[in-house]
């Protein structure tokens, strides 16, 4: 559905609402499906990147 760049808090705020009007409906729970899996995988990605950074590179305080 999302294929491209999106504002994510705007598509949050869309789906709050429609949520709010029709729990039920099939397109409100596409699109929180899709932004759900979204979010899911930027944090693996952003984990996974974390953890190839090498101790020794972290800057200490």
């Amino acid at each position: 559905m999302f294929s491209h760049y999106y504002n994510y808090p705007e598509a949050v705020k869309w789906c709050q609402a429609a949520y709010l009007q029709d729990p039920e409906h099939d397109l409100v729970k596409e699109v929180l499906y899709e932004i759900m899996g979204n979010t899911k995988r930027s944090i693996k990605k952003y984990n996974q990147t974390i953890a190839n950074i090498a101790a020794s590179d972290i800057p200490r305080r």
